[in-house]
């Protein structure tokens, strides 16, 4: 917004013209990937995905992440809330571990607020989806043998 203020002054031919700029904006966040997918992992094998929250607008921003309960022990993040300067990022971890074969598809959201927290501005969802698998194998001898036997070898 660009406006002029005018002062008039008493006994004065000359007002005086001061020029006002004002612009307004809103705590806004960029997060870059807005999907973590790991795809498959071996059970009790962790992996972790950086999700980067940027702040590309002229306020610090708040965040916090919302319906992270029913994640579940299987996916924790590394921070659930925080402060963003402008032109500033900050990195949330994402990390998923499980001890039996599991196949997940869940989303937690990230709102933003002022740096006075009094109102949400926006609310952006994160998917996540992951599968934990185990490798079964079993070795079968040959009637009568305990062990494999495979003879001469040479070695070099």
């Amino acid at each position: 917004m660009k406006t002029r203020l005018l002062i008039l002054i008493k006994d004065n031919p000359n007002p005086i013209i001061l020029p006002l700029i004002a612009e307004g904006t809103l705590p806004l966040i960029e997060m870059n990937p807005s999907t973590v997918d790991f795809e498959r992992c071996l059970l009790k094998q962790s992996k972790s995905i950086d999700v980067i929250l940027t702040n590309n607008g002229k306020i610090p921003c708040e965040w916090s992440v919302k319906h992270n309960t029913h994640l579940g022990p299987n996916i924790t993040l590394s921070e659930n809330e925080g402060t963003i300067l402008p032109k500033d990022k900050t990195t949330l971890t994402v990390t998923f571990q499980s001890a039996k074969p599991i196949q997940l598809k869940k989303s937690f959201q990230i709102d933003v607020f002022d740096k006075d927290r009094t109102k949400s501005f926006s609310s952006q969802t994160i998917n996540i989806t992951a599968e934990a698998y185990d490798t079964h194998f079993d070795v079968i001898y040959p009637k009568g043998m305990t062990h494999i036997h495979y003879g001469n070898v040479k070695v070099g």
